[in-house]
């Protein structure tokens, strides 16, 4: 009920909520790297920082979106509906977080920049949504849901790998819940394959020398780059490995048992 209650007052407000979010985002980064994250070495500051805004930003705008969307009507979804104020409002919500992420590439990491160019990007399309065609919201509404569902796994992930030397909690859930989660994807990932993807082109990122393993988000990869830039290790996925392998034995034991039932069948 409290989550209807901020959703509803904010659907009813009415003055610009940028400049407040991103005053937010500013001083969630500010804390994690001068309070929270203050005894970790500085590339690794950069790194938690950076999932700290992420974190704040992923699930809320996911949950945020979710429900307005569900609850509008059919001739309010398509490119051509005008946005809601609540719309705008959630677009501001990430509008801030990606300028802020954006300023912390260009401070502390400029060459990165694919991963700028791609912030650069995003914002175009915000602004253009927001500022300057008032329309559309629902279409990049639903794009940010999808593209958000996996961020707290996946900042999660990031940090606990961090951690993980330090901290056995954080061990316990680099290796359990996100190995959880690696295992699901990689077992689902046949069935739901793109119609426009060719069949024999793999979902997942191959290593050279190893089996496919799946990675959640895109973010992680950009974060598993920095760490190369920065000399840290990435996340290591090598524990994962015996487990994704047994995985793929099953699915073969599977397929060999249906293709031999069905052969007794005919």
């Amino acid at each position: 009920m409290a989550v209807v209650g901020v959703l509803d007052s904010l659907a009813a407000e009415e003055r610009w909520l940028y400049p407040g979010f991103l005053a937010m985002y500013a001083a969630i980064y500010c804390v994690g790297q001068l309070a929270l994250l203050r005894r970790w070495a500085w590339p690794l500051r950069l790194d938690g920082a950076s999932c700290l805004i992420s974190l704040a930003h992923g699930t809320p705008a996911a949950l945020a979106a979710a429900g307005p969307i569900l609850a509008l009507p059919p001739e309010a979804r398509g490119f051509a509906a005008p946005n809601t104020r609540f719309q705008d409002h959630v677009l501001d919500y990430s509008f801030a977080y990606f300028t802020m992420d954006l300023l912390h590439y260009l401070a502390f990491l400029p060459g990165d920049t694919l991963f700028i160019a791609q912030h650069v990007a995003t914002l175009f399309v915000f602004v253009t949504c927001r500022y300057l065609v008032r329309h559309g919201a629902y279409a990049l509404l639903v794009l940010l849901v999808l593209a958000e569902v996996t961020s707290l796994l996946q900042n999660v992930w990031t940090l606990a790998g961090i951690w993980r030397a330090e901290k056995p909690a954080a061990a316990r859930v680099y290796r359990g819940a996100v190995a959880a989660l690696l295992l699901h994807l990689h077992r689902r990932q046949g069935r739901r394959r793109p119609a426009l993807l060719p069949q024999d082109e793999p979902l997942l990122p191959v290593r050279p020398g190893r089996r496919r393993h799946p990675v959640v988000g895109a973010h992680f990869l950009d974060r598993r780059r920095r760490h190369r830039h920065h000399g840290q290790q990435p996340v290591d996925l090598e524990p994962l490995e015996g487990a994704l392998q047994r995985t793929e034995a099953e699915h073969d034991e599977e397929k060999h048992v249906g293709v031999s039932s069905n052969h007794a069948v005919a």
